[in-house]
């Protein structure tokens, strides 16, 4: 049932937006490029996955992220690694709170830094897979203000 309003979701709201390829230090470069549909679906279903994740009380942790200020959710493609992304948790003021790691295939999201390394209910990403978020290249591929991008 998830599967299928996520892919509804992919459906109708696939827009083309800008976006802009960001290093290693996490700043972006100049270069601007459009993306393409399958790249903004494949956002919209990445960031949809952190609504997989609840607290030990079964309650949606993208609600507490939201009580901890989270407003905002920047998706970035590994450079490197195929089918491995990155999500960003930021507040209002551009802060970023946290991070998660989604690979293709994985019945839901990480905790990669900050806020997520505190709910005890998600499982940590190894070392190896925060090495490559601090040195891989990453394009940002999908900026939302929800887990439900409407």
């Amino acid at each position: 049932m998830r599967r299928a309003l996520c892919l509804l979701f992919l459906a109708l709201f696939s827009l083309t937006f800008w976006s802009s390829p960001v290093g290693a230090a996490g700043q972006p470069t100049s270069t601007r490029h459009t993306v393409n549909w399958a790249t903004r679906d494949t956002a919209v279903y990445v960031v949809s996955t952190i609504n997989l994740c609840h607290t030990r009380r079964g309650n949606l942790v993208s609600a507490l992220l939201q009580r901890h200020g989270v407003t905002h959710y920047d998706v970035y493609a590994d450079s490197d690694t195929d089918g491995l992304y990155f999500i960003l948790l930021k507040k209002d003021d551009g802060t970023v709170l946290g991070g998660f790691v989604y690979q293709m295939g994985w019945s839901r999201p990480q905790g990669l830094f900050g806020i997520t390394d505190r709910i005890s209910s998600i499982q940590h990403a190894s070392s190896n897979l925060k090495q490559i978020f601090k040195s891989d290249d990453k394009v940002l591929i999908g900026s939302f203000n929800s887990t439900l991008p409407i």
